[in-house]
């Protein structure tokens, strides 16, 4: 309703804006500030009546022989400049006549504030007292004393002489404008200037409550907006810091439950400390500045500090002494809110946020300036708190830019609405016209469907023949061929493979193999396996070059021909192996850019690489036209039980669901474990350790395992005799 009654539309305008604001704000202060006060009451003023003495013998006192001075400075701590702030009783004596109206009459005397606590007696009778002494010291605070003077006590026609013992503790004052009345007026008078300076906050604190719960509320639902946490931490955070203001009327202090220090603690210095570090988490969360770890941490240390000495400072005295340091800190952290909301006026993208939280910070930094130079500076004590006033109207403010960003969010929505009602009619039309074309396009569509059916029916069986073909089309060598125990893993992840492998025999005895891998998966991929397979086997079988690395090249070379335009390329191993008669077998190898063979030496019990020496010129793949090769030829010897692998990267480059590779490492430390066994156990052993590597994880390339271990010859004649 606010709102809708400032801001009827969803743009704002500036000067109308602020017109209406201060309107509004007027509006309220004058039903607060002004009222109607008789103008004929009969005062007695008694500025210029007050003494004072710090005659410590209370009997000196009353028999009037004590030395008084008159009280010239009227103004804000006078009472602490005679006594001091350490704690110290002084005496006050004001002298009287009743005037001709005021005669015959109940009177009553109106100290608007006088802190710490006192006891008066008029005419030597006691009549009261605000306040407690020590041991169990009380203050109260701001709100105004009032003294009832029955008729009988005063006298009528001569002197009357009122005495106050004073418990002057830390910044004692007594305020100007004391003065004596008809006691009927006076009690009223008296209540008004609580009200004005006390008890009127209670009323805040409602407004504090409610302003607090709405924005904790918004936070609630919406946890992105940081800024509604603190701002209403930094509201329940103000509701106990005005408590002290009031402390007259707040339970557990004017019923002795917590003590003054304790109160004063609580109150006015610990909520301070969290008011300033949540005004400052608002400012900052406001411009959506940057959120920065060390930051945070400092501002926590900034609030911490001085919130663990006020806790552990044994006694008011030094906690007045702390006053200074503790204000520096809390300035300290108010300072980094302010650096960086100046910041984001100098970025255009929140430069609109930092003018909305300096118009509503304005108010509460004009009053507090304004409280420092009337109490502080001018000493005035005549006037109400101006920083709890100007808090109020920077309340009053966020909640206005709350609702306004609200409004706007409420007429946007309406907007959509009814676009959207407009957008559906239309979608309605279009769809029931769509839905009539579908209807008439429904027969096609079946009929298409049925054929794609079909032909997903014979693409998959052409596929599968594919597969029977290529799976057929590369050999299944036995266990055992003489001198060898060989394990072949073949696993496209595909039903077409892009891996391949051969052996090549002469006179029943095994001369060389091959393994490939080509680029890709699919019919692509398995028909360059056909089209390579043909032309390695063709170099091998029919080629006069002894050195497997001009083979090799002669192999780039026809693929490349052969396979045209087809950008798929291929790695590969190729093997040529020859036998002495000392059970050793002389083996050369070339690698066209595969992942290095393994070679496990029984002898030596370790496994290493197969690679070119470091000065051997090695670059190059095979089928790309224009790129030039080097396939440098490697030579090694293999005895009894030494174990030779070589795989496809599908192995090593498997990854988990970590993103870590399988890696050649953990081949070769399986192969070491495993040495002593058949090579179709260290197959299987490989891609044991695999699949517990994987765990669920599902291979996404072709796979294929070469296991040669090399045996004795006499196992080699066992296997001939058996042929």
């Amino acid at each position: 309703l606010l709102a809708h009654s400032i801001f009827p539309s969803s743009g704002i305008n500036l000067p109308v804006m602020i017109k209406r604001l201060s309107i509004l704000l007027i509006s309220i202060f004058s039903v607060f500030l002004f009222s109607c006060t008789r103008k004929d009451l009969s005062v007695i003023d008694l500025n210029d009546s007050i003494f004072w003495s710090l005659e410590e013998n209370d009997a000196v006192v009353f028999s009037g022989n004590a030395e008084f001075s008159k009280l010239t400075d009227m103004k804000n701590f006078n009472l602490e400049r005679i006594a001091g702030r350490q704690g110290r009783y002084l005496w006050l004596m004001i002298e009287f006549n009743i005037p001709e109206p005021l005669k015959e009459k109940s009177l009553g005397l109106v100290i608007p504030y006088l802190h710490f606590s006192e006891q008066l007696w008029l005419n030597g009778r006691y009549v009261g007292s605000f306040g407690k002494f020590p041991d169990d010291e009380r203050s109260m605070n701001y709100a105004a004393h009032y003294y009832h003077f029955p008729a009988p006590l005063l006298k009528q026609y001569e002197n009357n002489r009122i005495l106050i013992k004073v418990w002057c503790h830390g910044k004692a004052t007594i305020s100007g404008r004391c003065f004596i009345t008809e006691s009927s007026d006076a009690a009223g008078i008296a209540d008004k200037i609580t009200f004005k300076n006390s008890r009127g906050y209670m009323f805040f604190e409602g407004g504090l409550f409610c302003a607090a719960m709405l924005f904790f509320m918004i936070y609630i639902f919406r946890r992105k907006e940081k800024s509604k946490l603190y701002f209403a931490l930094m509201n329940f955070s103000t509701m106990f810091f005005l408590t002290y203001f009031f402390a007259p009327e707040v339970p557990w202090y004017n019923t002795y439950l917590i003590s003054h220090l304790s109160f004063v603690k609580i109150s006015l210095c610990i909520s301070a400390c969290f008011i300033l570090y949540f005004s400052t988490a608002f400012m900052l969360s406001f411009v959506n500045a940057p959120e920065i770890v060390e930051l945070k941490f400092v501002r926590i240390g900034l609030m911490a500090f001085p919130v663990l000495i006020i806790i552990f400072t044994p006694s008011y005295n030094l906690l007045m002494a702390l006053c200074i340091p503790v204000m520096l800190t809390l300035i300290s952290q108010l300072a980094i809110g302010i650096i960086f909301t100046v910041k984001a006026f100098f970025d255009s993208e929140r430069r609109k946020l930092a003018f909305l939280l300096t118009a509503g910070y304005t108010p509460i930094f004009l009053s507090i300036f304004a409280d420092l130079i009337l109490r502080i500076g001018l000493r005035n004590n005549q006037n109400p708190f101006f920083m709890i006033h100007g808090w109020q109207v920077t309340i009053v403010i966020f909640v206005i830019i709350l609702c306004v960003d609200y409004n706007k969010v409420y007429i946007k929505n309406e907007l959509l609405n009814s676009q959207l009602e407009k957008e559906v009619e239309v979608k309605t039309r279009e769809l029931i016209e769509t839905n009539t074309e579908l209807e008439s396009q429904s027969e096609a569509l079946v009929k298409t469907n049925n054929e794609l059916e079909s032909q997903m029916r014979r693409n998959f069986e052409d596929l599968e023949m594919a597969r029977i073909v290529q799976q057929h089309f590369f050999p299944h060598p036995k266990e055992h061929i003489p001198e060898w125990n060989i394990s072949v893993h073949y696993n496209p992840v595909s039903q077409v493979s892009g891996d391949l492998y051969d052996f090549y025999m002469k006179d029943q005895a095994l001369t060389g193999f091959s393994l490939f891998d080509v680029s890709g998966h699919g019919i692509s991929a398995g028909l360059i396996t056909m089209l390579a397979k043909n032309i390695v086997r063709y170099v091998v079988e029919l080629a006069k070059a002894e050195n497997v690395s001009e083979n090799l090249e002669r192999i780039n070379t026809l693929i490349i021909k052969e396979k045209g335009k087809i950008e798929n390329y291929l790695t590969g191993l190729l093997f040529r192996m020859k036998y002495d008669k000392e059970n050793e077998c002389q083996i050369a190898v070339a690698n066209a850019g595969h992942p290095y063979p393994i070679l496990y030496s029984a002898k030596n019990k370790y496994a290493v690489q197969i690679k070119p020496l470091s000065y051997q010129k090695h670059y190059g793949m095979i089928g790309i036209s224009g790129m030039a090769v080097a396939f440098p030829q490697v030579e090694f010897r293999m005895e009894e039980n030494d174990i030779l692998v070589c795989y496809t990267d599908g192995i090593t480059e498997a990854e988990n669901s970590a993103g870590e590779q399988f890696g050649r490492d953990r081949i070769m430390k399986i192969i070491s474990e495993n040495a002593d066994k058949p090579a179709s156990e260290i197959s299987a052993a490989i891609f044991e350790g695999l699949d517990l590597f994987l765990k669920r994880e599902v291979l996404d390339d072709d796979t294929t395992l070469i296991v040669l271990k090399k045996e004795n010859s006499s196992k080699a004649d066992e296997f001939l005799e058996e042929l």
